[in-house]
């Protein structure tokens, strides 16, 4: 996370500067980070019982992998993010 966040911020130092000028967003800034490029990019499910998914079928018991890292992937901004 943390070299996560250090590669995130060297990429746009702009946010840094702010970030550093508006200490109080830190916390803020952390939990931006975390959506933004978390520490754990995939997961794996397995299907409880069958089920229709975007026009496929996943079979009872067939594993499916998520990948986190691709959703909600929207360029960095600590400034739109609430307290």
């Amino acid at each position: 996370m943390l070299g996560d966040g250090l590669l995130a911020f060297s990429r746009h130092p702009a946010q840094w500067k702010y970030l550093a000028s508006n200490p109080t967003l830190a916390v803020n800034a952390f939990n931006e980070l975390l959506r933004y490029d978390g520490p754990v990019q995939a997961t794996a499910r397995e299907a409880l019982e069958d089920i229709s998914f975007m026009g496929k079928i996943i079979l009872q018991g067939k594993r499916v992998t998520v990948l986190l890292g691709s959703a909600n992937h929207v360029p960095l901004s600590i400034f739109s993010v609430a307290g």
